[in-house]
């Protein structure tokens, strides 16, 4: 009955509020805990407010790591309904986690990307966590991992036709020939679009080739079928159909990747006398 939901949610809040006041219960489990109870709430309730307070204050323990504020963050973003006082507290403190000078390289990229993600589009909180992901991808002196993390997060985080996925797709391309990435990080760099649903066909193009040059001619087929990645975009603008086309004429290709991509360009003969002139497909 409602009547025992209400009580049963009562008295996991104060539950809820016991086990913050523990100094050694583990920090994931509170926050688990306290998404969970607020995500199940009544809208207005008593134990909405109690656990979104809980939330809050989790967010902003001295205690807890650089990871786990991150994620209380998160979690009373991604619970609270949009425009809410609560979900802007959120975005506030993933804001002032991105500008501590404390943070290591792996926690300053969480952060701006959970702010960049946590953020309302076209706001400025969302544009804040894109400059700070894009400063982060140049950092001379980071070393070549956190190099390569800041640009994946920064491209798998920003929708597809973005000035974000745009700037994220020149810096990708850019470390693929910096002189620190090793050849192991460098197959990994061009992955990611394969990897990527949404990644653009001339990227994909682009890393197809690469992997000519990065592998044996005979493990790349096996690498394709490995990291393809099969939910592709089926509609597709006039401009991209040279691109998939540069992919099927690849002589070693798995009949799983030519086929899906066959589909793709009979679905796209309508557009055929739309294509503009490429001259070539080149990183630059």
């Amino acid at each position: 009955s409602s009547l025992a939901d209400s009580e049963e949610r009562r008295q996991g809040a104060q539950m809820l509020l016991q086990l913050a006041q523990r100094p050694g219960f583990p920090a994931e489990h509170l926050i688990q805990a306290a998404q969970a109870l607020y995500s199940s709430s009544l809208a207005d309730s008593e134990e909405e407010r109690q656990s979104a307070q809980i939330l809050l204050q989790l967010a902003q323990r001295p205690d807890f790591s650089a990871e786990h504020l991150i994620q209380a963050a998160q979690a009373l973003y991604s619970s609270s309904p949009a425009d809410s006082e609560e979900r802007r507290q959120g975005t506030q403190i993933l804001l002032q986690l991105v500008q501590r000078p404390d943070l290591s390289a792996k926690h300053l990229i969480q952060a701006a990307q959970a702010l960049y993600w946590s953020s309302l589009a076209d706001s400025e909180e969302r544009r804040q966590g894109a400059q700070m992901l894009l400063q982060l991808a140049q950092r001379p002196d980071f070393p070549a991992e956190h190099l390569i993390q800041a640009v994946e997060a920064l491209y798998l985080s920003s929708p597809r036709d973005s000035e974000e996925r745009q700037q994220a797709t020149q810096l990708l391309w850019q470390l693929t020939q910096d002189s620190r990435i090793t050849a192991d990080q460098r197959l990994y760099i061009v992955t990611i679009p394969l990897a990527q649903w949404s990644a653009s066909y001339l990227d994909k193009a682009l890393s197809v080739r690469s992997l000519f040059t990065l592998l044996p001619v005979e493990e790349v087929e096996n690498y394709l079928v490995k990291h393809w990645e099969t939910k592709l975009l089926m509609d597709v603008q006039p401009v991209e159909i040279p691109y998939i086309a540069d992919i099927v004429k690849q002589e070693i290709l798995p009949s799983l990747v030519r086929n899906s991509l066959y589909s793709i360009l009979s679905r796209s003969v309508p557009q055929f006398s739309k294509i503009p002139t490429i001259n070539n497909i080149s990183t630059s």
